[in-house]
């Protein structure tokens, strides 16, 4: 939603160069934000996946 904000804000604008800017800046930063949580949750996942086929090929014990 917050980048629809900053769009729909930029649209309203028109040609103020600092505020596009900002919004510009704004909605970069949403979607390095999104791509680092993506890529977190991908190392998670990566990791159990790795500890079931451990568990499952008999070399962690309980």
């Amino acid at each position: 939603m917050p980048l629809r904000n900053a769009t729909r804000v930029h649209l309203i604008i028109g040609e103020g160069k600092y505020l596009q800017l900002i919004c510009l800046r704004e909605g970069m930063g949403l979607a390095t934000l999104l791509h680092d949580m993506i890529s977190l949750s991908h190392v998670y996942c990566n990791m159990l996946i790795g500890l079931l086929v451990f568990r499952h090929n008999g070399l962690i014990k309980h």
